[in-house]
């Protein structure tokens, strides 16, 4: 990604804003509650492009979406793209909360724990968890620390995110025009 990521990132809020006319004035000059880090090393650009990739693939991006919305069973995966809300994105640590989906026959409060520690969010930003009843035997061990939603409510970041996969789109060296289209 440029130099430039920066501004090109505070542009792609600008251009939503300005060309949806539907959303409020006040919306569009709220402040940001994140703070873009504007020079990244090599390993934060690598940081970044995984994030966007990671959200991509694995993040809600509804049009109803109200921000953003992480998920994942695999710890590894989760802790990155936490890693990069947190030194890419600049998130208020406040605003983090976590969602979890469990099983009936799992041990909530040490799911809970695994996740705090692992993660560094205090239990006090979990939110209740969905529990699911119908737990099946077959099951067992699939999630052995459930599922996990990392979750920012900030919709101007998830807007950012999603022009990152845009720019990230067009940039690819392969021919995405075919698979837009439903040739393949």
């Amino acid at each position: 990604m440029p130099a430039q990521s920066c501004l090109l990132s505070l542009a792609l809020i600008t251009n939503y804003t300005e060309h949806n006319a539907h959303i409020p004035t006040w919306f569009a000059r709220k402040p940001l509650s994140f703070s873009l880090k504007s020079k990244l090393s090599p390993e934060e650009r690598k940081l970044k492009v995984i994030g966007i990739i990671l959200y991509w693939g694995e993040g809600y991006k509804a049009t109803k979406a109200i921000g953003v919305d992480f998920a994942n069973s695999d710890s590894s995966m989760i802790f990155i793209f936490l890693k990069f809300l947190r030194e890419v994105c600049g998130v208020n640590e406040d605003k983090l909360r976590i969602y979890l989906y469990c099983y009936s026959n799992q041990n909530i409060d040490k799911i809970r724990r695994y996740w705090s520690r692992l993660l560094k969010v205090p239990i006090k930003q979990f939110s209740k968890p969905y529990v699911r009843k119908d737990f099946r035997l077959d099951k067992a061990g699939k999630m052995p620390y459930g599922l996990v939603h990392i979750r920012y409510y900030d919709k101007k970041l998830l807007h950012l995110i999603r022009g990152w996969i845009e720019e990230l789109k067009k940039d690819m060296s392969w021919d995405t025009q075919v698979v837009n289209e439903g040739g393949l």
